[in-house]
């Protein structure tokens, strides 16, 4: 494979120094673990960019050579998702004073409950902070293999905790609107370039056969794309603190919900772009002829396919800073979530000291990098997909988090029944997911993790709160913020 140029290494330290550069431009919001006010369409950017990192761009051509365009089925959920969001998510954390999502668990019912919640979802942002900056890394391995993993893995967390820790979520998104205009525009101008040049110089190209089967429950089916896809993206949208500290940093309710709408389009607008690249790798590289030489992991095949056929070195070093742009903006945001969830909601927004060393936003920042960087080590040696990991464990703790505010908003359900009803979930989808990851498969799509554990949820904690009904409901957030509604569901 092709090393890298000097126009290419010069579009990466550009990057990179602008990135600094933002963070320090706005080292006065360093401290500011919470919200931040912004305008729509930095809102909107900065949501999509933080899900739609380097897992999809690498990850989303390489499961469409593996498995073909039934990837594509997940995209169909993105419009309900929103409409529910908008609905029946979105007007129940904003415009009632909350500065995060778990506060509204607090007020529900108590501080306990809330931590829980803060437990289980600091758990799964780890993890996919780990895997969304060792993404990068590994492909930019194949093409720096002198630089080695851990040096790479180095520098990118290195850039991110110094700009989130000296801008906080302020330059968080500024830096995410400045990463998804590279990302997006990038990416497109890449993709066009790459069906002129293939259809130009094809005579004749056969695309394989797929064949669906509706009765049939494999990966990317209609079932566990349709139902379990449904789930996952509701978690991560609707009920997810970075999806909520954006929505709170919105000018207004009716600002919060044009995001999501907008937010859900552009995200089509990434899988298409996701899918597109996967449909070149095939037509390059035929499933039915498998890997490549040079190539050892179907996550490889997106940063091989650019090296080995786009000679110019600008169309390459666009593509590094695409790949780049998105680990860095999943990661800072990540980040900054969990700097604020543990300043704003463990900490309660005071500084605490342990001998000589002060609790401070900048100080969480610095140490949730480091303890991630040390799990994108672990998580390099288990030899999964990118896409496998990051939706497992979305389906492992979003299915949980997702039923437990379900709980909070539609039922009148006690605390202890809503808190025995997530960490049994809990179990249940630790089960189900993490064995497959250790090779001991259970025959459940990863995809259905999140339905599962929502399910278990809202079964649990009725039967719980059926037998055992608490004697003193937990009624002042709706009496404070009128969050029931006509929709309420009463088990």
């Amino acid at each position: 494979m092709a090393e890298l140029e000097t126009v290419e290494i010069a579009i990466i330290i550009a990057i990179l120094a602008i990135t600094l550069i933002i963070g320090f431009l706005n080292r006065k919001n360093g401290e500011n673990a919470g919200r931040a006010k912004a305008s729509l369409l930095t809102i909107t950017v900065s949501i999509v960019v933080t899900f739609s990192s380097s897992i999809a761009m690498m990850g989303v051509p390489s499961e469409y050579w593996k498995h073909g365009p039934r990837y594509c089925i997940i995209g169909l959920t993105y419009i309900p998702v929103a409409l529910v969001v908008c609905k029946y998510f979105i007007p129940r954390f904003c415009g009632h004073g909350f500065e995060s999502s778990f506060e509204v668990l607090t007020s529900r019912f108590d501080k306990n409950t809330s931590k829980l919640a803060i437990s289980i979802y600091l758990f799964q942002c780890s993890i996919y902070l780990g895997v969304t900056l060792y993404a990068p890394a590994q492909a930019l391995v194949a093409i720096l293999p002198s630089a080695g993993l851990i040096t790479i893995l180095s520098v990118l967390f290195l850039i991110c905790i110094v700009t989130t820790a000296l801008g906080g979520m302020k330059a968080v998104l500024v830096t995410d609107l400045f990463y998804g205009c590279v990302m997006i525009f990038g990416q497109s101008w890449i993709l066009v370039s790459g069906f002129r040049e293939a259809f130009t110089n094809r005579t004749e190209y056969k695309f394989p056969e797929y064949s669906y089967d509706v009765q049939n429950f494999t990966l990317y089916s209609i079932w566990d794309s349709g139902i379990g896809g449904f789930f996952m993206c509701l978690y991560l949208y609707g009920v997810n603190q970075a999806s909520i500290q954006r929505y709170l940093s919105a000018p207004s309710v009716s600002d919060a919900k044009k995001s999501i709408i907008f937010t859900m389009l552009a995200l089509t607008l990434v899988l298409l772009i996701g899918v597109g690249f996967g449909a070149l790798i095939e037509m390059e590289y035929p499933k039915s002829s498998g890997l490549p030489e040079g190539v050892k992991k179907a996550d490889q095949l997106m940063i091989f396919f650019i090296f080995e056929n786009y000679g110019n070195g600008l169309f390459r070093g666009l593509f590094v800073g695409c790949m780049i742009s998105a680990a860095l903006s999943t990661a800072s945001s990540i980040i900054a979530v969990i700097s604020s969830t543990v300043h704003l909601d463990l900490l309660e927004k005071k500084s605490r000291k342990f001998g000589r060393l002060e609790i401070t936003g900048r100080v969480v920042s610095v140490i949730t990098g480091i303890f991630c960087y040390i799990l994108a080590l672990i998580i390099a040696h288990s030899g999964n997909s990118m896409i496998k990991l990051a939706m497992t464990n979305f389906g492992v703790c979003g299915g949980p988090i997702l039923g437990l505010y379900s709980i909070a908003f539609f039922t009148n359900h006690g605390k202890k029944s809503a808190q025995l009803g997530t960490l049994f979930s809990l179990i249940i989808t630790s089960i189900l997911g993490y064995l497959p990851v250790f090779k001991i498969e259970t025959g459940i799509p990863f995809l259905f993790l999140s339905s599962i554990g929502f399910i278990t949820v809202l079964l649990v904690s009725s039967t719980v709160d059926f037998f055992f009904p608490s004697s003193k409901r937990e009624s002042e957030l709706e009496e404070k913020t009128s969050l029931k509604s006509d929709c309420q569901i009463v088990f």
